[in-house]
């Protein structure tokens, strides 16, 4: 059992707030706590403790387990937001999902409708994008990748809230970046998998659209219809731009159009939980079709690729891109 070695501010203290639970794997739930009998830090002047016994906590960024990552990355958002944001309330409640990580008590990804985020594009990309974190967080994603699964999961955490606040779209930006960014590591450690495809199609789009054409439908159309039996094979969904526009937008964009057609196979009728939602994703102008100079408008790489696997093989998440340079530190917090 890996042991996480904690003050004794914060070996002492229990969590407090209602949390979002669930339960994890048996490897992201086996860690002990440990006190190290350091003296308790002064209680803050608005009396919220977690954030206070989360400030002497420290854990290594190379801690090999997902528990201790997540606790410390809990610590530095927590204390985020509340020494650069003067958010106590969000602070403290961070802080008590790092205090109650400590004490080997489950916790969840924030939802939506907790937070009560109004329905839209980035509603969506929530839902969708959680649905993924709970395959990962449920599976073996705490233990093929430890770090890149408690970052997914505080950086997730971390979109929520700055889009439940919707006020500072770079935040948003950066916390959804950062949850991609952790996603793509995790991918990339089951790169290797070539799932059985049986049946593809492409749709294509206008520039700097994210809209369906007619013949867009057509295409998903007759993609539905080459599927003998829709309940056996999962659906990976992959967007992409051309190189005209800055790199971080057509990633946008190229999400944008991924979330696009996931919607418009679904409104034909096919479960949401066909969607592979570990591969549904942008990934912008790293993958043309068509190779081009940067700056260059290319209609064929515009495009959405929508692949039907069997269900056995979609249970190996696919890269969207290379993972090598992939920071796992937040430049936010």
């Amino acid at each position: 059992m890996a042991r996480v070695r904690l003050p004794a501010s914060l070996a002492q203290r229990r969590p407090t707030m209602p949390l979002n639970t669930m339960s994890l794997t048996p490897v992201a739930a086996g860690v002990a706590v440990v006190c190290l009998g350091l003296a308790s830090p002064a209680h803050s002047q608005w009396g919220f403790g977690a954030v206070d016994a989360m400030r002497s906590v420290d854990i290594s960024a190379d801690a090999p387990t997902f528990r201790e990552q997540a606790i410390r990355y809990y610590k530095q958002f927590s204390l985020f937001e509340a020494d650069e944001m003067a958010d106590w309330y969000d602070a403290e409640y961070f802080a008590e999902k790092g205090v109650a990580l400590a004490h080997g008590e489950p916790i969840a990804p924030e939802t939506v409708e907790d937070q009560g985020i109004e329905p839209g594009l980035e509603r969506t990309r929530l839902e969708r994008a959680r649905a993924a974190l709970i395959r990962v967080l449920e599976t073996d994603g705490p233990a093929i990748a430890p770090k890149a699964s408690a970052y997914a999961l505080v950086s997730y955490d971390c979109w929520v809230e700055q889009v439940q606040e919707g006020h500072q779209a770079a935040h948003i930006q950066a916390c959804r970046s950062q949850f991609r960014d952790a996603m793509t590591v995790i991918a990339a450690y089951d790169a290797g998998a070539t799932p059985d495809v049986v049946a593809e199609t492409v749709v294509y789009f206008g520039f700097d659209q994210a809209t369906l054409t007619s013949d867009a439908q057509d295409a998903l159309r007759a993609l539905e219809t080459q599927l003998d039996d829709p309940d056996a094979v999962s659906l990976r969904v992959i967007g992409h731009a051309d190189r005209a526009g800055p790199a971080d937008y057509n990633r946008d964009l190229s999400e944008r159009r991924a979330v696009a057609v996931a919607e418009a196979l679904t409104d034909m009728g096919l479960r949401v939980d066909q969607i592979d939602t570990l591969a549904m994703a942008g990934a912008g102008e790293t993958a043309p079709a068509v190779e081009t100079g940067d700056g260059v408008r290319e209609p064929r790489n515009r495009r959405v690729v929508v692949q039907a696997v069997w269900r056995e093989a979609a249970d190996h998440p696919v890269a969207m891109a290379s993972a090598g340079d992939v920071v796992l530190e937040s430049d936010l917090w």
